[in-house]
């Protein structure tokens, strides 16, 4: 076996990454911009096993129990969902998703829930890599997207296809080592496989040049149309525009009229965009919003680096007191236990391969656990 340099070489990175704990999912789901919220009385778990290039990214997840998971998809990226196992409690935009249906949009916002034992593939594609490599073809997809939602697929078609993605995922490794059942312990768990450069071309090549190709043959053949997302396109657009924002600007907390602005819309448009998509009024969902990062920077932390007073500041909280209080009321603990904590923090964004642009962004805790297959 090759070290990880010849992976390296080819744009390549996979492995497994395991969770019990949410700030941790949170912050290995990136470029997703996600808030996540167990629901259940189960413990949390979360797993993922991956395969990525610079230009795709594809793995498959699993939940523990039942979760909403609100905020944004990755930008650039288009987004494509196949469940595996679905429960009555998921929703997709508010819809019981379809058991044989894909699930493809841009990016904008996210607002899920998924159900105790959820599992599903995602693919992230880089929109501007699918022009190059599809051409005028890629319209098909951008359509799928935009105005169908996804592809309604037959039983057979749907089963081939997710067999397929399967097969690149347990030929990319690392191997599965039967690790204990979810929610048997508290555990973080990195393990990322080393490949050979042959292995490695040929993973590449069915990322960045079969999965495209497939994908475009399944949006010539489906016919049949999704149910609407729950919300109107023109809302849909209020809220990621509102998003973008937010993600994108200073660290002060944006006023109503400063989201409108950003949005295009008005307060009541805006309002009902919010409520409609995410239950929580424009504000509500920025504080929240805020709440969760400063979790996950508080989380990451090194050993005597950082004051809870100065994550609550850089977040735009300005009466720590209220600070403390908020989040000790949405994440059950106090800001300055999840610093003592530590051991929490995450490695650097493993879903977008990178040589150095995500790297460090969070820093490894003592309690993950490292391994190569």
């Amino acid at each position: 076996m090759q070290n990880d340099t010849s992976a390296k070489d080819f744009g390549l990175a996979c492995g497994y990454i395991e969770t019990d704990d949410p700030i941790v999912f949170e912050a290995t789901s990136r470029p997703w911009e996600v808030m996540s919220e167990p629901m259940g009385e189960q413990s949390f778990f979360n797993r993922k096993h991956y395969l990525a290039t610079q230009s795709v990214v594809l793995y498959r997840e699993q939940f523990s129990v039942t979760t909403r998971l609100r905020g944004m998809s990755p930008p650039g990226k288009l987004v494509v969902v196949v469940p595996l196992q679905l429960g009555e409690e998921t929703r997709f935009f508010g819809h019981g998703p379809e058991p044989t249906a894909i699930r493809i949009s841009e990016p904008g916002a996210l607002d899920a829930i998924v159900d105790a034992e959820y599992a599903h593939f995602i693919i992230l594609l880089d929109q501007e890599f699918l022009q190059r490599r599809l051409g005028e073809d890629a319209a098909h997809l951008s359509d799928a997207a935009v105005r169908r939602g996804g592809l309604l697929l037959g039983p057979e078609e749907f089963a081939d296809f997710a067999a397929w993605l399967n097969r690149v995922l347990v030929t990319a490794g690392p191997r599965d080592r039967g690790r204990q059942n979810a929610g048997a312990g508290a555990r973080q768990i990195v393990r990322k496989a080393r490949l050979n450069p042959e292995k490695a071309a040929r993973l590449s090549a069915l990322l960045e040049e079969e999965l495209p190709e497939r994908l475009l043959d399944l949006c010539k053949t489906a016919r049949k149309r999704l149910p609407p997302p729950r919300a109107g396109a023109s809302r849909y657009r209020v809220v990621t525009q509102a998003l973008e924002y937010l993600s994108e600007g200073s660290s002060l907390m944006p006023s109503v009229s400063e989201l409108c602005e950003a949005a295009g819309a008005k307060q009541r448009t805006l309002e009902y965009a919010f409520e409609e998509r995410f239950g929580l009024s424009p504000l509500r969902f920025v504080r929240v919003y805020r709440l969760h990062q400063a979790r996950r920077e508080l989380a990451a932390a090194a050993p005597g680096s950082t004051r809870v007073a100065d994550v609550a500041f850089a977040q735009g909280f300005r009466h720590l007191s209220r600070f403390s209080q908020e989040y000790k009321r949405l994440f059950g603990e106090k800001p300055s236990q999840t610093l003592a904590r530590r051991a929490r923090a995450a490695a650097a964004a493993p879903l977008i391969y990178s040589s150095g642009a995500e790297a460090g962004r969070f820093v490894p805790g003592p309690s993950q656990v490292g391994a190569s297959a």
